[in-house]
C-alpha cells in the first residue's frame, strides 16, 4: 500500500456472490473469499483518505457446465 498512497489507485478483489448461501462442502472454496471481502473492506475504510479505491466483484451464475450441478445441490444458509 505504501506505492499506492504517493498517488492513489484501485484494489479490486473477486469474490463469490454466493456467500451467503454456501454449498455443502465447499468452505474451503467460500471461506477464502470471505476473508478476501473483508480485507478489501478494511482497506477502503483505511486507505480512502489516501485516494485509494477498494471494491469487490462478485459475478453471478454464467454457464460453464458445472452450474447445473451446483444449482442442484442442497444449500446451507447461514
Amino acid at each position: 500500500m505504501p506505492i499506492l498512497k504517493q498517488g492513489g489507485g484501485n484494489l479490486v478483489g473477486v469474490i463469490m456472490s454466493a456467500l451467503e448461501c454456501v454449498p455443502k462442502a465447499d468452505i474451503m472454496s467460500a471461506a477464502p473469499k470471505a476473508v478476501i471481502e473483508m480485507l478489501v473492506r478494511g482497506v477502503a475504510k483505511e486507505s480512502g483518505k489516501h485516494g485509494i479505491r477498494a471494491n469487490c466483484a462478485a459475478p453471478g451464475w454464467f454457464d460453464a457446465g458445472l452450474g447445473k450441478c451446483s444449482q442442484q445441490a442442497a444449500f446451507v444458509t447461514g
